[in-house]
């Protein structure tokens, strides 16, 4: 059984089986690679990866994001997927006001550059920056946000509570969905579609990783948890 660990472990790695239905259908990892520098700033190297596929369709994606260890502004982040007819790898720069695009899609230079909030984060830092900081029901955090292009003020709150069990525990976990700026400064939520994000309360870890899709859903359940020597 892990111990309960508020702080971000390097070289922590959470592993999730993926399945779609009854299906298995490959896997997520969430992981900290540890500290490195951006810019002459310290920052935590965080990763999300998932690979799998059903039906004969075949998914890629993985996610880099180099965020401030201090204020968790995100530096630099590489995003890549390779999915049917899209292919994108791209280094986003975050620069105090400004977001710039540098890499290829589908085989075509991307050279694009953004405004953006100051201290803006993304996805995959939000997840780890919920799980540093903690939260509670009565908790609406809002952040400055950026993403594929979007900017705007992102909320995260906690929707409802249930029981659940992952690995030896038995708890309360809490069901959250962020909210952030999407088409033109719209909020959305980011799990929309029936998707799910469910946290131990205890430890803020995500526990499961629900996505909705145009049919069904990917539901990420936590299989494993690396952590290294205390």
């Amino acid at each position: 059984m892990i111990g309960i660990i508020l702080l971000l472990l390097p070289k922590e790695i959470i592993e999730y089986r993926a399945k779609f239905g009854f299906f298995n259908v490959g896997k997520i990892v969430l992981e900290n690679k540890g500290i490195e520098w951006v810019n002459g700033r310290p920052a935590y190297h965080l990763r999300m990866f998932a690979r799998g596929g059903a039906l004969g369709i075949r998914l890629y994606e993985d996610f880099h994001t180099w965020v401030d260890t201090s204020t968790f502004a995100t530096l630099r982040f590489h995003k890549v997927q390779r999915e049917p007819g899209w292919n994108y790898d791209v280094v986003i720069e975050y620069r105090n006001d400004t977001a710039y695009y540098r890499g290829t899609k589908n085989g075509e230079p991307v050279n694009l550059k953004y405004k953006i909030p100051r201290g803006a984060m993304d996805f995959v830092g939000m997840i780890y920056f919920i799980r540093k900081r903690g939260l509670s029901p009565e908790d609406t955090v809002r952040i400055p946000y950026h993403m594929d292009g979007f900017s705007g003020t992102a909320m995260i709150f906690v929707k409802g509570e249930k029981e659940c069990k992952w690995l030896k525990r038995k708890e309360i976990c809490w069901s959250i969905s962020p909210i952030v700026p999407v088409d033109r400064g719209k909020a959305r939520e980011v799990l929309k579609n029936g998707g799910e994000l469910l946290i131990s309360s205890s430890t803020f870890i995500p526990v499961k990783i629900k996505v909705g899709l145009k049919v069904g859903s990917v539901m990420g359940s936590i299989e494993k948890i690396t952590q290294p020597p205390q």
